[in-house]
């Protein structure tokens, strides 16, 4: 054999030999990411027990935003009525209770764990209603009044037994939080055991210190908020799993009711364009397809149509509320001007929206909301941890998916879903927020961003993340191993839970 064939002869071999080392490489990552994945569900329901127990108990009552309100609300579905009266009517002694624990509790007081057991003892009596129902409902109570009663249906049949067994106000809050805490677990738990990839992303998510201060309140936003991560997860298994399963009765029935209960829930009529991400080869035709996806939008259309019709006279007394707003020394709002303004300036509209998504500031101040401002927005977490959850966040979507490529159509169609959402959730925040002042003055309009508070972009974080996903980054040769990266992420979760719950005690308690 010659010089040169044996020189070839060696290549070949060394190019055998380090192909079999990287099969090697890639077995043992396999399996390591498929037993993470296995168990990741699992982990979630741990440190969700563990840190939703801490926020529940460790908050003061009625210091997440809006949780009078919410608990206002949800009195009113547990004693049977879906549609609430203008007339905000609650027991006097839950109104006792909020005097307790008033709107920013750190602007007035301290408290002690005495003062929470003095509470406890407050007894409960419904057969004596606190005065000043109008008035009330035009001091911001009337707010969730707009919900629809579908999130607050657990939580509701809940308090009706605690409301029967005779617990003290400051108990029922308490069991409050703790059943909305049991439905978020619940549901995004089975979220997690569908996603056919990207679970890493949902379980960051999901444990995100202002996810789970929310999801441990009496607010309506923990079980739309679940609600909303179950039906991203049902489409991407719908539309990503390796065994694809064919639309049929069943996938459309489950499919429909989840579109339903997040368009209710949540007022976001922009999920009907997320089953577009639903390939064409998973429906019996073409025609079967679009019939679908036009079935599910008319199915929304109708139903949240049909809620505002019956629940029009709380949306007119939200909207004198706002008319109202300049005796609590707070700006002007006139509801219908806006959205009159929306109809008939698109364009200018448009051109709002993309200003506000592009501004830095906002973006800054959303981004740290959004990952924890806790409170009534009074307990900003630190700056090195929101950058270090938000790359944690970047980290899990970019290099954890474990075998999706998402084609440029199918990442074409998320962001249409992405964007409507975006437009949704900025419109709701226009109609309802912005201040006639600037409606008025062309040169304000022109500097103007659309009012929203950062916890609202949360269901939206993971269909968003999911567009920065990457399988070459996931199959680099110096990737990170599933389990190396399980125990980051885990120990990034529980340092951000320590300092959150250290920043709510330090606020809060003597």
């Amino acid at each position: 054999m010659s010089k040169k064939k044996r020189n070839r002869s060696r290549q070949d071999s060394a190019a055998t030999k380090k192909t079999a080392a990287e099969l090697a490489r890639e077995a043992s990552y396999t399996e390591a990411a498929n037993q993470v994945d296995r168990h990741l569900p699992v982990l979630f329901l741990v440190l969700g027990l563990a840190t939703g127990l801490l926020y529940a108990f460790v908050l003061p009552p009625l210091q997440v935003p809006d949780e009078m309100s919410h608990f206002a609300r949800l009195y009113s579905v547990s004693r049977g009525a879906c549609i609430a009266s203008p007339e905000v009517d609650i027991p006097d002694s839950f109104a006792q209770l909020q005097s307790l624990f008033p709107t920013h509790l750190e602007r007035h007081r301290k408290i002690s764990i005495a003062d929470l057991r003095s509470a406890l003892k407050m007894p409960y009596n419904d057969s004596v209603m606190a005065g000043n129902a109008r008035q009330r409902s035009l001091s911001g109570f009337i707010d969730q009044n707009l919900y629809c009663c579908i999130p607050y249906l657990p939580a509701a049949v809940v308090l009706n037994a605690g409301r029967h067994l005779g617990l003290s106000p400051l108990g029922l809050m308490y069991l409050s939080r703790l059943s909305n805490l049991a439905v978020y677990l619940a549901l995004t738990f089975l979220a997690l055991r569908l996603l056919p990839d990207f679970r890493w992303v949902l379980f960051c998510i999901a444990l995100m210190p202002m996810t789970m201060h929310q999801a441990a309140s009496v607010s309506a936003d923990s079980t739309g908020f679940a609600l909303t991560f179950l039906l991203c997860a049902y489409v991407f298994r719908l539309a990503f799993a390796k065994q694809p399963e064919t639309m049929g009765a069943r996938q459309y029935a489950v499919l429909g009711m989840l579109i339903l209960l997040v368009a209710l829930s949540r007022s976001l009529l922009a999920v009907i364009a997320l089953p577009l991400v639903i390939p064409a080869a998973r429906f019996r035709s073409p025609r079967n397809r679009w019939l679908a996806i036009a079935g599910y939008a008319l199915l929304a259309v109708l139903c949240l149509g049909f809620w505002q019709r019956v629940n029009q006279p709380n949306f007119e007394r939200m909207a004198e509320e706002r008319m109202m707003r300049p005796r609590l020394r707070l700006p002007l709002v006139d509801v219908h001007e806006n959205m009159r303004f929306l109809y008939e300036h698109p364009v200018e509209t448009a051109s709002i929206f993309v200003r506000t998504v592009t501004d830095v500031d906002y973006v800054v101040d959303t981004s740290t909301e959004m990952v924890g401002k806790l409170g009534w927005l009074a307990i900003p977490l630190p700056g090195w941890l929101v950058c270090l959850y938000l790359g944690l966040l970047v980290a899990a979507a970019a290099t954890q998916t474990r075998g999706t490529n998402l084609t440029w159509l199918a990442r074409g169609l998320l962001f249409l879903f992405v964007a409507a959402a975006a437009a949704n959730i900025l419109a709701a925040g226009f109609v309802l927020e912005t201040p006639k002042a600037y409606l008025d003055v062309p040169e304000y309009r022109e500097r103007f961003t659309a009012y929203s508070q950062g916890r609202y972009w949360i269901p939206l974080a993971f269909p968003a993340l999911i567009l920065l996903s990457n399988t070459k980054l996931s199959n680099i040769k110096a990737r990170l191993n599933p389990r190396v990266f399980a125990g980051i992420a885990v120990s990034i979760i529980l340092i951000a839970t320590g300092v959150a719950i250290a920043a709510i005690r330090a606020t809060y308690y003597n």
